[in-house]
């Protein structure tokens, strides 16, 4: 992990990569102000038990970083979701 204009760095099959903090997702991948958190949680927690199957069968090829194996794969998901969760900021005087 890196401090400020980072959120991870690290390789994947063919690609090195730095995630900048100053790129910014389209809107139509831009997220809901106002989600449902306890929808959200319910849905990382049934992707991340996917994942984690063994039985969870993945593309042998990305298009962009090439072959990848069960293992690399799965360090993708873990920075990436490493990489959204990081946008995650508790709300001061909620109750929750």
């Amino acid at each position: 992990m890196e401090k400020e204009g980072c959120t991870c760095r690290g390789d994947v099959g063919r690609l090195s990569f730095v995630n900048a903090a100053s790129v910014t997702a389209p809107p139509s991948l831009t997220p809901d102000d106002n989600p449902d958190e306890q929808e959200c949680a319910d849905r990382f927690h049934a992707l991340v038990t996917q994942l984690n199957d063994p039985a969870t069968r993945f593309q042998p090829f990305h298009p962009l970083m090439g072959n990848l194996n069960r293992e690399q794969w799965l360090l993708m998901h873990k920075w990436h979701a490493a990489h959204h969760l990081s946008f995650m900021v508790p709300r001061l005087g909620s109750g929750k």
